[in-house]
C-alpha cells in the first residue's frame, strides 16, 4: 500500500513540474555589440592569421559569429576567423552577430625576392644555335618572380624575354638576369664555338659569319670568303636567296637570305567559293582560282596565342578591292616560316558591297564543328574572339595550303574558311553586320573545301 502511494506522489510531482515549465517564459537576450581582435592585421602572401570575436553581453542568447571578406582574392576567412593571405592588397574582414558587426583591416604584403641564380651557369655552344637559360628566383614563393634578360654583346648573342639565347658568332658572352623585385642579378657565362658546317638563315641585310675555311679566298653566288669570314651583301632581288660554299678543309656554309619582302608579288589562290556577288567579283565554284598580290607593309600588332606578332604583308585580290592584312612569321634559329591571313571583326574597309546601307566589308573566320555542322555567320554574330589568324601550312617557299588536316580552332570551333561580311561602319559592332549575298542566305565565303570534305582546301602557289 505504501509503495502505491509513493508512485502516485512521484507522478503528481512530475505533472506539476511540467505544468510549471509550460507556464515559464523563455527570455531571449539580444547582443548589443561585438568586438574583433586584433582590429588590424598584417600578413605576407601565403601566411595565415587568427581573429577572435567577443560578443556583449556575455550571456547573450546567440554566440554565433559569421565571418566575411571584402575581397577574397586578397584575404579569405574561415568560419572560425582564420585569415589566409591570398594576394597583395588590403581587405576588410567582418564579423557579424545578429545586427552587430565589427571589422579587422587586413594588409597583405608581397613575399619579397631575396636572390636569383641562373642555370646553367656556364655553357659551351656553337654559333647560330639556341640555348635556353632558366632564372631561379628565391624564395620559391616570391610574389613577383619576373626577370629581364640582357646580353653583354649582342653581336655575339641575343636573348629574349624567356631566356632563350640565340648565338651569332664565336666568342664569350655574359647573359644576365635581373629581378624586377629588388634588382638582384645573376649571370651565365656562354662560350660560343665555331661550327664546322654552318647552315644559317639570315634577313635580307648585309652580314657575315666566321668559319675556318682556309687561306684561299672563295666566291660562290652571293657569298664571299676571306680571312676566316664569309660575307654577303644586301638582298635586293625581291626573292629568297640560298647559297652553299664548300672549303678544301671539308667545312661548309649554307646561307638562306629570307625576309617578308621576298614573298611580295603575284600568287595563285585556290579554294571553294559560295554566295556569288557580281559587285564583289565573286562567282561560286569548287575550284575557284584567283590571282592575288602580296605586298610588304607593316600593320597592326596582335597576339596569336603565344606571342605578339606585327603584320608585315598585305593581300589583295581575294575579293574586290579589299586589302587583307597578313604576316610572314620567320624563325631564323629554327629555320622555319609560316604565312598567316589576319581577320579582325572590329576593323572594316569601304567597299562597294552592292547592299544598300552596308558600305563596308571585313574579313572573319567561318566556324563549325567539321563539315557536318558549320555556321556561315561569323564571330561577331556569335559573340566571341574578334581577332586572329588563319595559318597556312608550308610545303615550300612557293607553295602553302590549308585543309582538313590543318584546321585551327577559334572559340572552340574549327576555322573552315574565310568570310567577307558587309557592315555599316569602319569600326563595326555585332549589330552593324549583314549578309552581302543578294538572296540573304549567307556571307561570301572562301571555304577550305575545293569540292569534297577530304580535298586539300586552300592552295597558295607562286
Amino acid at each position: 500500500m505504501k509503495k502505491f502511494i509513493s508512485i502516485v506522489a512521484i507522478a503528481a510531482a512530475s505533472l506539476l513540474a511540467v505544468v510549471s515549465c509550460e507556464k515559464e517564459k523563455v527570455t531571449i537576450i539580444e547582443s548589443d555589440g561585438i568586438t574583433v581582435s586584433p582590429t588590424t592585421l598584417t600578413l605576407t602572401v601565403g601566411e595565415v592569421g587568427e581573429l577572435s570575436a567577443v560578443i556583449a553581453p556575455e550571456n547573450a542568447t546567440s554566440n554565433l559569429v559569421t565571418w566575411s571578406s571584402s575581397d577574397k582574392k586578397i584575404a579569405s576567412v574561415s568560419q572560425f576567423g582564420r585569415v589566409s593571405a591570398v594576394g597583395v592588397g588590403t581587405a576588410v574582414i567582418t564579423a557579424k552577430n545578429g545586427k552587430s558587426t565589427a571589422t579587422c583591416k587586413v594588409t597583405v604584403n608581397p613575399v619579397k625576392v631575396t636572390g636569383v641564380t641562373v642555370s646553367p651557369a656556364t655553357a659551351e655552344v656553337y654559333d647560330f644555335s639556341e640555348l635556353t637559360l632558366t632564372a631561379n628566383v628565391q624564395p620559391a614563393n616570391a610574389t613577383d618572380k619576373t626577370v629581364t634578360w640582357e646580353s653583354s654583346d649582342k653581336n655575339l648573342a641575343t636573348v629574349n624575354k624567356d631566356g632563350v639565347v640565340s648565338t651569332l658568332a664565336p666568342g664569350k658572352v655574359t647573359i644576365t638576369a635581373t629581378t624586377n623585385d629588388g634588382g638582384f642579378k645573376a649571370s651565365a657565362q656562354i662560350t660560343i664555338k665555331k661550327s664546322d658546317n654552318l647552315n644559317i638563315w639570315v634577313n635580307d641585310n648585309e652580314g657575315k659569319a666566321e668559319i675556318e675555311g682556309g687561306s684561299k679566298d672563295v666566291t660562290k653566288d652571293f657569298l664571299k670568303y676571306s680571312n676566316g669570314n664569309v660575307t654577303w651583301d644586301k638582298n635586293t632581288t625581291g626573292k629568297i636567296r640560298i647559297a652553299t660554299m664548300l672549303f678544301e678543309n671539308g667545312k661548309s656554309i649554307t646561307v638562306t637570305q629570307i625576309g617578308p619582302e621576298d614573298f611580295a608579288g603575284t600568287w595563285s589562290f585556290t579554294g571553294k567559293t559560295f554566295a556569288p556577288n557580281a559587285k564583289l567579283g565573286v562567282t561560286a565554284g569548287n575550284n575557284t582560282k584567283k590571282s592575288i598580290t602580296i605586298a610588304a607593309k607593316e600593320g597592326q600588332t596582335a597576339n596569336d596565342g603565344s606571342k605578339d606578332i606585327t603584320n608585315n604583308i598585305t593581300i589583295t585580290g581575294l575579293i574586290n578591292t579589299y586589302v587583307a592584312e597578313g604576316v610572314v612569321d620567320i624563325d631564323y634559329v629554327k629555320k622555319v616560316f609560316r604565312i598567316g591571313i589576319f581577320f579582325d571583326g572590329e576593323k572594316a574597309q569601304k567597299v562597294d558591297t552592292g547592299k544598300s546601307g552596308f558600305d563596308y566589308i571585313t574579313l572573319l573566320p567561318e566556324l563549325g564543328n567539321g563539315w557536318g555542322s558549320y555556321n556561315f555567320c561569323p564571330v561577331p554574330f556569335n559573340g566571341g574572339t574578334n581577332k586572329g589568324w588563319l595559318w597556312l601550312t608550308t610545303e615550300s617557299f612557293s607553295k602553302m595550303h590549308y585543309g582538313k588536316d590543318d584546321w585551327l580552332k577559334c572559340d572552340g570551333k574549327d576555322i573552315l574558311g574565310l568570310a567577307f561580311c558587309a557592315c555599316k561602319s569602319a569600326t563595326p559592332k555585332a549589330s552593324d553586320y549583314a549578309s552581302v549575298n543578294a538572296a540573304g542566305g549567307y556571307d561570301v565565303i572562301w571555304q577550305c573545301n575545293t569540292g569534297g570534305k577530304d580535298n586539300p582546301g586552300f592552295a597558295l602557289e607562286r
